[in-house]
């Protein structure tokens, strides 16, 4: 979403930015500590020891609590920026619909690649 879409809209979109896209820079640094603090705890643990894995698995998640809250005002955020994003469309003269479309065009000839999954509706 940072990569495929924010960043490359981010030219027409200006200001609206924080509105379509939210804390969504936020959530893809919380996303990619949590991972990396999982494969850690997973590569580190032993098999034989179930109780160590939980612990580990439990230790990676109790490091992200802080950050919930900006998964919190995205998703409060969805009918804010669909409604904005909406506008902006209408608004500009087509520019931005073929700006998207062109951009999920783009992820869908990469299968995905890069984390992006779906298209802009998604949002």
């Amino acid at each position: 979403l940072v990569d495929r879409y924010m960043r490359p809209l981010q030219p027409l979109l200006g200001d609206d930015v924080p509105v379509i896209f939210g804390k969504c820079e936020i959530i893809l640094g919380v996303n990619e500590a949590l991972l990396q603090q999982l494969q850690g705890a997973l590569a580190t643990t032993s098999d034989a020891c179930l109780l160590e894995s939980v612990a580990a698995v439990a230790r990676a998640f109790l490091t992200i609590v802080p950050f919930l809250r900006s998964y919190a005002i995205y998703c409060s955020g969805y009918f804010a920026a669909l409604e904005r994003l909406t506008k902006l469309t209408a608004d500009q003269g087509g520019t931005l619909a073929t700006t998207i479309r062109r951009l999920e065009a783009e992820v869908a000839e990469d299968g995905g690649a890069a984390g992006a999954a779906g298209g802009f509706a998604d949002l």
